[in-house]
C-alpha cells in the first residue's frame, strides 16, 4: 500500500487562511489528487482484515485531482467566507513562508514539493482506494469541514 498526498497539506497554510482569507503557495494551475487520511486509513483496516495480497501492490490517491483553486472554494463554501487562491513566485513565496515562522529546511521542502506538483506529478488518479473501500472517498469539503476549527478567525 503506497499513500498518495494525504489531505492535511492545507492545515500547512493556517496562516494564510486565517489572516488572509488566502491560500498562497506556488503551484501555479497544478492539480493534485490529494487523498483523505481517513480514507488511507480505512483502506488499511480493509487489507489488514482481509487477505488481499493476490491482489498486489494499491497506489492510493484521490478520486479527482484538484488545483488550489478547486481547494480554496471548497474551503470557502464550508468556511462561508471568500477564500482565495494566489500563486506567488517561488522567491516571494519564500520570503511570505519566512514571516509566516517556517524555517529555511521546511521552505525549501515545500518549494520544492511546487517545482514538482507543476510538473504534474501528482496529478495520477487511480481507483484503488474505492476499489478497496467499496465506497466512493471522502469529498474535499468533507476535509474542508473537519478542519473549520482549525481554520476560523481568532476573535480578539
Amino acid at each position: 500500500m503506497a499513500g498518495g498526498l494525504v489531505a492535511r497539506g492545507h492545515a500547512v497554510g493556517v496562516e494564510g487562511i486565517t489572516r488572509r482569507d488566502e491560500i498562497a503557495q506556488p503551484a501555479g494551475s497544478a492539480r493534485i489528487s490529494f487523498v483523505d487520511a481517513r480514507d488511507v486509513a480505512d483502506v488499511a483496516v480493509a487489507l489488514l482484515l482481509e487477505d488481499r495480497r493476490a491482489e498486489g501492490a494499491f497506489d492510493l490517491t484521490g478520486a479527482t485531482a484538484f488545483t488550489d483553486d478547486d481547494v480554496a472554494a471548497a474551503i470557502a463554501r464550508v468556511m462561508q467566507r471568500p477564500i482565495r487562491y494566489r500563486a506567488p513566485s517561488d522567491d516571494e513565496a519564500r520570503v511570505e513562508l519566512a514571516a509566516d515562522g517556517q524555517t529555511g529546511a521546511a521552505i525549501e521542502a515545500r518549494l520544492g514539493f511546487m517545482s514538482v506538483a507543476r510538473r504534474g506529478v501528482f496529478s495520477v488518479v487511480t481507483p484503488d482506494a474505492e476499489r478497496v473501500l467499496g465506497r466512493p472517498q471522502r469529498a474535499p469539503d468533507a476535509f474542508a469541514s473537519d478542519q473549520v476549527g482549525v481554520w476560523r478567525k481568532e476573535v480578539a
